[in-house]
């Protein structure tokens, strides 16, 4: 899942084709995730994407990528790889999730790269996109809910809240805690210095700093940077 202002595979740079060419994705399903990152609020698309889980966590049949027969009807696992932005909407679809009792949720675990969880320097944000949009980002904010969503301190207090008042139900809904996080340590959009909830902080708990990236190419894998990948590649 792409960040705010992004796009389902441009967010990702090379990750389509070196995963969906790695031996270790054979059998996988590769769903790069595309929702309204600008004029949509991410309650809103939080909305569709658990909607969009439960089709696909019921019925591996209603994910169309391949002519090839399956033999299962339902995942194993649902892992949610997401950046920026989109770990907020990820975060609050499986809460729409639990809250609905879906039994699927329990397969869900997520890597986050990046997240926007702690809050964002929205202005700097704007600066990562190009072009028309450098210009533009000052006239979205007027009109484009994503973009008010993230200059407002509610959207991450209520979603620390949320996310807590859950992690302390029994049994503890385990899909909230992100297995993996990825952080660039040149990133000057997100917080990188403070903990959500119980998410990794530390290298012993899977929490990655990557010296010299940023925000944005902190999740985008080549030739010469594979540690998004090889962290993908691991937990399939």
């Amino acid at each position: 899942m792409h960040g705010w202002g992004s796009r389902s595979i441009k967010a990702w740079r090379e990750f389509d084709s070196l995963l969906l060419g790695h031996v270790a994705a054979r059998g996988t399903d590769v769903v790069f995730y595309g929702y309204e990152g600008v004029l949509a609020h991410p309650t809103a698309s939080a909305d569709v994407l658990w909607r969009f889980l439960g089709a696909i966590a019921t019925d591996a049949g209603n994910v169309a990528l391949s002519p090839v027969p399956r033999t299962a009807q339902r995942y194993d696992k649902i892992l949610i790889v997401a950046h920026s932005m989109g770990a907020i909407v990820a975060r609050r679809a499986l809460l729409f999730a639990l809250k609905k009792r879906a039994s699927w949720a329990k397969r869900v675990e997520l890597i986050l790269f990046a997240p926007a969880h702690s809050g964002v320097e929205a202005t700097k944000l704007a600066l990562e996109l190009p072009g028309f949009f450098q210009k533009a980002a000052v006239v979205f904010r007027l009109f484009a809910p994503a973009t008010n969503a993230l200059h407002d301190d509610e959207t991450f207090t209520s979603l620390a809240k949320d996310v807590t008042k859950a992690l302390a139900t029994t049994p503890k809904p385990k899909c909230l805690v992100a297995k993996t996080v990825v952080v660039g340590s040149q990133d000057a959009i997100v917080t990188i210095s403070k903990r959500f909830c119980e998410d990794p902080f530390s290298p012993d708990d899977d929490y990655h700093v990557v010296q010299g990236k940023g925000h944005v190419s902190v999740c985008k894998p080549h030739a010469q940077y594979t540690t998004p990948l090889d962290i993908v590649v691991a937990a399939l």
